[in-house]
């Protein structure tokens, strides 16, 4: 059971983050990549980003960010590409319903139990940074990994 609801889980979270590929990227961007040097398109390809790029360049390695994001400060107007990754987490867990009880277990240290204790299976989702790109004058001046 919790195999076929794992590959269920999976599946559904392909279907919904709507994933390009970057053979798809270079297809919609064509006149940009195939203006690119063979060098810089492999290296796109890897998806190595660096120093300099354009904003295009850096959606064809990474794909459409999770979040954009402008700073304006004394040195000028910057923008950053935030990309996440997003993951689900099986867990199982316990749930104690009823009055409390307490017997020795072994070593003789007192053991919490419950009339009623259940075992949960659940699932937690979260997201963290993955990387993160900064542009300024459209060009790469950061990023982190």
């Amino acid at each position: 059971m919790r195999l076929i609801s794992s590959i269920l889980l999976f599946a559904a979270a392909l279907v919904l983050c709507g994933c390009s590929s970057f053979e798809s990227r270079a297809r919609e961007h064509n006149a940009t990549f195939t203006a690119l040097p063979t060098a810089t398109q492999e290296r796109l390809r890897s998806g190595d980003v660096a120093l300099g790029d354009t904003p295009e360049m850096v959606y064809l390695a990474w794909g459409e960010p999770d979040r954009k994001s402008t700073r304006k400060n004394a040195a000028g107007i910057s923008e950053q590409w935030l990309y996440y990754q997003h993951h689900v987490q099986y867990s199982t867990g316990v749930v104690f319903g009823g009055g409390p009880r307490f017997f020795r277990g072994p070593g003789g240290r007192a053991v919490f139990v419950s009339p009623s204790t259940t075992w949960v299976d659940y699932y937690e989702t979260g997201d963290s940074l993955w990387r993160q790109v900064t542009f300024s004058d459209g060009k790469v001046t950061e990023v982190l990994r």
